[in-house]
Parts: C-alpha cells; sequence; structure tokens
C-alpha cells in the first residue's frame, strides 16, 4: 500500500522569491537586485521550494526589488527598466 503526502512548509520569517528570479552554478545561487535602474548580482542561500517559489534564507532583505524576468538575459550592472 502506498500513500501520496502533500506537506506546506512556511516560516513567516522568510522571503520568497519566484524560481525564475534565481540562477545556479557551482552549487551557488544568486538574485539580481535591482539599485537604482541597474540589476546588481547578489548571492543568496535558498531553502525549500514549492516548484513555483523557493525560499531565500540568506543574502536578501525584504526592502530589495529582485528581478523576476529576463534574468538569464541580464548582467551585473546592466541598465534596467522597473515596470509594475
Amino acid at each position: 500500500m502506498t500513500a501520496r503526502l502533500s506537506i506546506e512548509v512556511t516560516s513567516p520569517e522568510a522571503l520568497s522569491v519566484p524560481v525564475s528570479a534565481t540562477k545556479v552554478d557551482q552549487g551557488r545561487a544568486w538574485v539580481y537586485v535591482i539599485d537604482n535602474g541597474k540589476a546588481r548580482k547578489v548571492e543568496v542561500g535558498l531553502g525549500v521550494s514549492d516548484g513555483r517559489t523557493v525560499q531565500v534564507v540568506r543574502g536578501l532583505s525584504a526592502d530589495q526589488m529582485v528581478a523576476v524576468s529576463n534574468v538569464s538575459l541580464l548582467t551585473d550592472g546592466a541598465a534596467v527598466k522597473v515596470t509594475p
């Protein structure tokens, strides 16, 4: 007999971002934070993911704006246009 179980794990203190906003290379994860119209690469620590979003457990604060689209095209220092 088998069963399938889904457990939702949340933490009120944890930030989360769309999985698409993160990049992982050689075991290191990062996001691009938008500062004064420029993308800045910031290394982050990732926690649990539900496949759509992932927890950011270090390296990011709640007041920072994170790029969530066209992330694969960004480079550190690239000019970006923020749209609502």
